[in-house]
């Protein structure tokens, strides 16, 4: 069952199965950790990004994504799907590249420095010879946006759960392939309603 310090409540169940997640979120102070994902201009964890929303599903949701002043701008509105009665779902995620080798880290961080609108997040991770563009290890989060100001939430490796379009199947754990990272990304989670996320970025962590 997910639970939260400072800064991010349990995750609400959505349309898809509830993934066990364990979720640690800390508000404010940064720690240090591998960069794997940043638009600070680094080019060891520079990736292009892009998003894929619901209508390649016949839904009516969208999003964009952006880079300003150092940060990824994550933007959009899910909208109902009339057929399912239920929310849609929108998706940022890199192009397939490589990442560092994440090996011997405990958690997959992300940095934010500010939210608005939707507080129900799942973070996203391929890596190669095991997922695929449907097939996903993730793990869901919820936002205390509240609070305002930046935040942190970081989520164990072992944690992450191997899914296809969001329902969870049966595969290897995340923490025996994280030297094979080959992207990153975050997906809605079971809400309607618009958002914005200023994303700083995506780190390896490591426990002191």
């Amino acid at each position: 069952t997910p639970y939260s310090t400072m800064g991010a409540r349990p995750a609400a169940r959505s349309i898809w199965n509830l993934l066990p997640a364990l979720l640690i979120g800390i508000m404010g102070a940064r720690a240090e950790g591998i960069p794997l994902l940043t638009w600070d201009g680094a080019s060891t964890s520079a990736h292009d990004c892009y998003t894929v929303d619901d209508p390649v599903m016949g839904g009516g949701s969208t999003s964009s994504f952006g880079v300003s002043h150092h940060d990824g701008i994550w933007q959009g509105e899910v909208r109902v799907v009339s057929f399912l009665r239920e929310p849609g779902f929108c998706t940022m995620r890199t192009k397939d590249g490589s990442f560092p080798d994440a090996t011997g880290t405990s958690a997959l961080e992300l940095r934010i420095a500010s939210a608005t609108g939707l507080t129900n997040f799942a973070l996203n991770v391929g890596v190669r010879h095991v997922t695929s563009d449907q097939t996903v290890y993730q793990a869901k989060f919820t936002l205390n946006t509240s609070e305002g100001g930046k935040s942190i939430i970081r989520v164990p490796w072992s944690a992450f759960r191997l899914t296809f379009r969001g329902r969870e199947i049966q595969g290897p754990p995340l923490e025996d392939h994280l030297s094979a990272i080959s992207r990153l990304g975050l997906s809605t989670s079971g809400t309607s309603g618009k958002f914005i996320l200023a994303l700083e970025g995506f780190y390896a962590y490591q426990e002191l």
